[in-house]
């Protein structure tokens, strides 16, 4: 506890004449206690039981929503009207359009997988 608040006193400002360091450490190691305790028992899965599955549908339902509304496509209706004032050339906007599809199809797989991810490694921890 020496070494924190050595190292809390020295991150403090000089000018900062009503800080008490021992109070601020003492705030700071009850915050970590309390989040210690809160987390205890806690896991991904808990998230889909409860009153907590539906803040998870809504969180989800908003997300889908971004993506399956069309904010995605809006960038893409200026690349083809782009493409077909430029050029009338089939094969060209096609690939346009696929190259497009493409890199709007990229996003949703990795962020299901990385839902995933944290809670694989909060069971083996």
């Amino acid at each position: 506890m020496e070494d924190a608040e050595k190292s809390l006193d020295r991150f403090t400002s000089k000018s900062a004449v009503h800080v008490d360091v021992k109070i601020t450490l003492a705030t700071i190691t009850y915050t970590d206690n309390l989040k210690k305790q809160l987390s205890i028992g806690t896991r991904y899965l808990d998230c889909f039981k409860g009153v907590e599955l539906r803040r998870s549908e809504i969180s989800c339902l908003c997300f889908a929503g971004q993506i399956l509304c069309g904010i995605c496509f809006v960038s893409l209706s200026t690349t083809f009207i782009s493409w077909k004032i430029w050029t009338d050339d089939v094969a060209r906007l096609t690939t346009a359009l696929t190259s497009s599809l493409k890199s709007v199809s990229v996003p949703p797989p990795p962020t299901l997988l990385l839902w995933m991810v944290p809670a694989s490694i909060s069971s083996i921890a």
